[in-house]
């Protein structure tokens, strides 16, 4: 485990779509996505 400087680990960018608004955008896409498909497969089966 290493040690780093506390205004560097504030500095990285997140390993996919380069800023952090961007990767906060899509996870919460990909979970309405998901809730709308859940919704729509238990009314298809229910």
């Amino acid at each position: 485990m290493s040690l780093k400087d506390p205004e560097q680990n504030l500095a990285e960018q997140p390993p996919l779509l380069g800023s952090w608004p961007r990767m906060y955008t899509f996870v919460l896409v990909l979970h309405v996505i998901l809730i709308v498909l859940f919704y729509l497969f238990s009314n298809a089966y229910a």
